[in-house]
């Protein structure tokens, strides 16, 4: 079923991430945009560089040609990932002023496209990261990500993460959808697994998912006693949903599971779904 976004709320999100990702480019001097990130091969230059790509790609602008053979980069999976190298490996000899620039640029450009758009823009179906669905999916998606990148950066630069209530519950909104693919396929809870995953700290919220004829859903209720219950912080679950960390190690610590703690540690360790 395509999945509808409000316009008005993603546009507004949005903008407000690409104003919070140029003020914490504003602060980053030379030798911390050269420090690494939880993302293999890539330091805080990458992931800034890599969000001006992909603004630019979303802009129209032509694939930039580079020298290096980026498919034969071990951190580079599959075509997808090439194709996000080369944009930034085009950026790679870049200032920080340049990119901060470049991102000002883009991002007002961004706005522009953005703003022109209506809800029924955001209806329209189209091919998003998760396969096809609608526009708006792929800016929730978008604001997803870009969250996801600029707290890598400040995690890498020492900074407490962005806990925006407002754009924090937005982007959980799309590995919470995702959920009932994690628990059905990639970790392959049973039949009549009866799930809970509660997230604390500044967005609290529950999720709820049955698995019924070997087919996981969301659900508002299920009767008797849960399976498995899972409680972590709503930042962790976002970054294990994003492959930043893994799970398995921080059960009993950041983590906790109860009811059939196999099948949770099974969950857990099998959160991570982006390519």
């Amino acid at each position: 079923m395509a999945t509808s976004v409000d316009r008005d709320r993603i546009v507004n999100l949005l903008e407000e991430q690409y104003d919070a990702a140029a003020t914490l480019a504003a602060d980053v001097d030379e030798a911390q945009w050269q420090l690494d990130t939880c993302l293999p091969g890539w330091t805080v230059r990458d992931q800034f560089t890599h969000m001006i790509g992909v603004e630019r790609m979303l802009l129209g602008e032509d694939t930039p040609t580079v020298e290096t053979d980026v498919s034969s980069l071990d951190h580079v999976r599959n075509d997808f990932g090439a194709l996000v190298e080369t944009w930034v490996e085009s950026m790679r000899d870049w200032s920080g002023d340049q990119m901060r620039s470049r991102w000002d640029d883009v991002r007002a450009a961004r706005v522009d496209v953005l703003n022109d758009q209506t809800q029924q823009d955001f209806e329209v179906l189209t091919i998003t990261p998760a396969g096809k669905d609608t526009t708006g999916r792929f800016m929730r998606i978008r604001l997803f990500d870009l969250f996801l990148h600029a707290n890598d950066m400040r995690d890498a630069l020492g900074i407490p993460l962005d806990d925006d209530p407002g754009r924090l519950a937005f982007a959980l909104e799309e590995p919470a959808s995702v959920l009932p693919f994690v628990a059905g396929k990639l970790a392959g809870l049973p039949s009549g697994t009866k799930l809970v995953v509660e997230l604390t700290g500044t967005v609290p919220q529950t999720l709820l998912i049955e698995v019924v004829d070997g087919r996981a859903r969301t659900v508002d209720s299920f009767q008797g006693e849960p399976t498995i219950t899972v409680t972590m912080d709503s930042h962790l679950f976002l970054r294990l949903s994003g492959g930043r960390l893994h799970g398995g190690p921080l059960i009993g610590d950041r983590i906790t599971v109860t009811g059939d703690e196999a099948l949770g540690r099974q969950l857990i360790e099998n959160l991570a779904y982006t390519p």
